[in-house]
């Protein structure tokens, strides 16, 4: 509740960073996701970086995403998968029981 009334006690007169990541928070509350403080804090951080480091931060993400979730590392992972919905034997790494 208390960051409902932190969200609702930025006014319209609020601009910048701020503004927007209240307007993101209540966009998220509205839409029935929960807004956790830590997501709060993490998403002022992010919003409070310099130009230089979000693009540091784009380029990092964007290497991760390539490495992890291509196609090509999909279509890689997808042999070991299928043997093992089909025959058993140890869960590939890819592969996420929890």
């Amino acid at each position: 509740m208390r960051l409902i009334q932190i969200v609702g006690s930025v006014g319209k007169e609020a601009s910048g960073p701020t503004y927007l990541l209240v307007r993101l928070c209540a966009s998220l509350l509205a839409q029935g996701h929960e807004v956790t403080l830590a997501l709060v804090e993490a998403l002022s951080k992010a919003m409070s970086l310099s130009p230089a480091e979000l693009a540091q931060t784009g380029r990092v993400g964007r290497d991760w995403m390539a490495r992890d979730f291509s196609w090509a590392r999909i279509a890689a992972d997808m042999p070991e998968t299928y043997a093992w919905l089909s025959g058993g034997g140890q869960v590939p790494a890819c592969v996420r029981l929890n």
